[in-house]
C-alpha cells in the first residue's frame, strides 16, 4: 500500500522538533542583561542604592533562550523593575516594556528571580532597606553558533499513530541516547511528543486512493559531529 504523503509528514515533524531541539545539542543563543537605573525608597530620606553582587550580564547565559520563543524565532527587549529584599534577594518583579513575546517576559523575570542577588539598600541612618533596581534585556538569537564536540552523539527514535484526521496519538520515546530531548536552559526533558501535538498542523495520511486512513509511524533522528 501506498502511503502517499507520510514522508512529507514525518520530515515536517521533524524539522519542528529538532529546532527545538537544537537548544540541547549547542551553546550561542544568548542573552544580554542591560542595566538601566538603581534605586531604593525609605520615605523621604536619603538612600543608598541596591547594588548588585556581580555583572548583570553574568545573570543569563547562551543556554537561557526558551525553547517555544526559539522555535518561533522571537526576539525582543523586556524592561523590568525588581524590588530587593532585605536579604538581597528578588522579592518581586515586574516586566515595564513588554518584549512582545510572554515566554521572553516569563523567562526574564523567572531568571532574575533565582539568579540576581543585591547588597541590600541603606536609609541615611545605614539601616537597610528595600530597594528597587530597574534594566533591561535584549533576547537575540545569532544566526550562526558554535557547537561544542563534547557528548554530541544523539539519537531520538519516537513511535506514534495518526488518525484519519491526521491527529497523533499514543505517541511515545522509544530511545533517547545521550540525553537528546534535555534543554539546559529549562533544567528539564523537553516532550517531543508535546512539541509535535502542539506545533504540528494535523496532516492526514493517504493511500494509494486517496484515502485518509489511520497508520502507526515509527521514526528516528540521529545527530553525531565528529572532528575530520
Amino acid at each position: 500500500m501506498s502511503l502517499s504523503g507520510l514522508r512529507d509528514w514525518t520530515s515536517m515533524f521533524w524539522s519542528i522538533l529538532m529546532r527545538t531541539l537544537s537548544c540541547a545539542l549547542s551553546a550561542g543563543l544568548i542573552a544580554v542583561a542591560l542595566p538601566m537605573a538603581v534605586s531604593a525608597k525609605d520615605s523621604k530620606e536619603k538612600v543608598a542604592k541596591a547594588e548588585p553582587l556581580a555583572n548583570p550580564g553574568s545573570w543569563f547565559s547562551d543556554e537561557d533562550y526558551p525553547v517555544a520563543a526559539n522555535l518561533d524565532g522571537t526576539e525582543g527587549k523586556a524592561g523590568f523593575k525588581l524590588g530587593i529584599g532585605l536579604d538581597g534577594r528578588v522579592a518581586d518583579c515586574a516586566i515595564t516594556v513588554g518584549s512582545g513575546s510572554e515566554v521572553l517576559d516569563e523567562t526574564t523575570c523567572t531568571i532574575l528571580k533565582q539568579r540576581a542577588r543585591f547588597k541590600p539598600a541603606t536609609n541615611a541612618k545605614g539601616v537597610i532597606v528595600p530597594g528597587v533596581y530597574s534594566g533591561m534585556i535584549t533576547w537575540r538569537i545569532p544566526q550562526n553558533h558554535a557547537v561544542r564536540l563534547t557528548d554530541q552523539h544523539k539519537r531520538l527514535s519516537l513511535a506514534f499513530d495518526v488518525d484519519e484526521e491526521g491527529v497523533v496519538e499514543n505517541c511515545k520515546i522509544v530511545e533517547n541516547l545521550g540525553n537528546a530531548t534535555y534543554v539546559a536552559s529549562l533544567s528539564r526533558v523537553v516532550d517531543p511528543c508535546e512539541v509535535m501535538t502542539t506545533r504540528n498542523r494535523p496532516t492526514p495520511v493517504l493511500d494509494a486512493e486517496g484515502n485518509a486512513i489511520k497508520v502507526h509511524v515509527e521514526t528516528t533522528t540521529e545527530t553525531k559531529i565528529t572532528p575530520r
